[in-house]
């Protein structure tokens, strides 16, 4: 047991103010070799560090690319050094005595009351999370140029089917006609939010003060459904999309922004000038849709590499069926990523696309789906942000940019 002196100290913890809901967080940033993902390390300490303090961002997180969130309670002398660090109970049995250890030799300020220097403890929050910077800029062109030799040369079995691919996927590029078609999207949004976890009461003299632990939990929100007009329009290079509202059974203020661009994907990672940086295995033959396809495990070869997953070819016509892929690269969904900035959470976007509706000898998509985890928080590896299924239907193509075929 702490003696009466420290208790009373750590009562005026407290009173001063010095609980989490004042603090701010501070960071230092860990550069990974490849230039492409920050390892931040932010703390929430309601204490003043003092000289340089550091924190490892673990290996175990790296290896996962996930985000984590550590609730320790540490224990002040008066000279200001750590005499305890002791954290939560976590999903991270492993990582709990390193970090108990590194926290131990932090210094900070010492904390005063009046003109006395003072014994305190508190709460904090220690958080882990990876930041992808985007493609590197130390890759040159002629590295690029040397890569693409070298990987054409290297190709065997697989040749003759991806240069089959980046034709296919350039027709669907460049080649598709413009298009207006039905689609029904059944969604599944989780909203975040912070939950009282812990308080130290404590009072003196019949006044009550007390220093809370929030944790951020995920709570269930139900499925909804809505019907839109979905329009897409190519102007030169750019693609553009809209959506029309025809109907809902929820409130549409809820709903993401979903920009998922089935027919211009493929490129992104079958293209002449983007498969370079990618590998390709076939796995075998699968039956999709009734037809015999060839299964392409596609995974990251080069620090350019966005994507990872599984492509489904039709074997007898080259035409992509079914499209699987993950990654940690969110565009289009300007909600998630504010979102994930402002909570310090790390966002993990996995989709599919399924092809059926033939046109001219291209395929168009019959069915999406798309899922957003979280991580970061304090007592799951990953919880689930929202899900979506796309069903599109009654196809009507233009050649020509226009506003008439959508309905109003």
């Amino acid at each position: 047991m702490i003696g009466a002196a420290k208790a009373a100290a750590i009562l005026l913890c407290a009173t001063m103010g010095l609980g989490l809901r004042n603090s701010r967080p501070f960071s230092v940033d860990e550069e990974k070799a490849d230039d492409l993902v920050r390892y931040r390390v932010c703390f929430v300490i309601p204490f003043v560090p003092a000289g340089k303090n550091q924190l490892e961002y673990p290996e175990l997180l790296k290896q996962e690319n996930l985000a984590a969130r550590f609730t320790i309670f540490i224990h002040l002398d008066t000279k200001g050094r750590v005499v305890f660090a002791g954290v939560d109970k976590s999903q991270y049995p492993d990582l709990r005595k390193s970090i108990e250890e590194a926290m131990k030799k932090w210094i900070f300020q010492p904390t005063t009351h009046e003109i006395d220097s003072i014994y305190i403890a508190s709460f904090a929050q220690i958080i882990f999370i990876p930041e992808e910077n985007g493609i590197s800029s130390t890759t040159t062109e002629n590295d690029d140029q040397e890569n693409a030799d070298e990987y054409e040369k290297g190709l065997k079995e697989e040749k003759s089917l991806l240069i089959a691919l980046a034709d296919y996927s350039q027709k669907m590029r460049e080649g598709a006609p413009d298009y207006v078609c039905t689609e029904k999207i059944d969604e599944t949004i989780n909203i975040v939010k912070r939950e009282l976890v812990n308080v130290m009461a404590v009072g003196s003299g019949g006044s009550y003060n007390r220093n809370e632990e929030w944790d951020l939990i995920m709570s269930g929100f139900k499925k909804e459904s809505y019907l839109y007009d979905y329009q897409v329009i190519r102007d030169k290079s750019a693609v553009a999309e809209k959506r029309v509202l025809l109907g809902k059974t929820g409130d549409e203020a809820l709903t993401l922004s979903y920009s998922l661009f089935p027919m211009t994907f493929p490129s992104r990672i079958l293209s002449r000038e983007n498969r370079v940086f990618y590998s390709f295995r076939i796995l075998g033959e699968d039956d999709i849709q009734g037809k015999n396809a060839i299964c392409l495990e596609v995974s990251p070869r080069s620090r350019k590499a966005r994507y990872s997953g599984k492509i489904w070819v039709e074997k007898e016509t080259g035409r992509l069926l079914k499209i699987e892929m993950a990654t940690n690269i969110l565009e289009g969904f300007p909600e998630i990523l504010e979102e994930c900035s402002r909570k310090f959470l790390k966002p993990h976007f996995s989709f599919s696309f399924e092809y059926g509706l033939e046109r001219n000898g291209l395929l168009y998509p019959r069915k999406a789906k798309a899922k957003i985890e979280y991580s970061g928080f304090t007592y799951t590896k990953k919880d689930l942000k929202a899900e979506a299924e796309f069903l599109y239907s009654n196809y009507r193509f233009f050649k020509v940019a226009t506003q008439d075929e959508i309905k109003k």
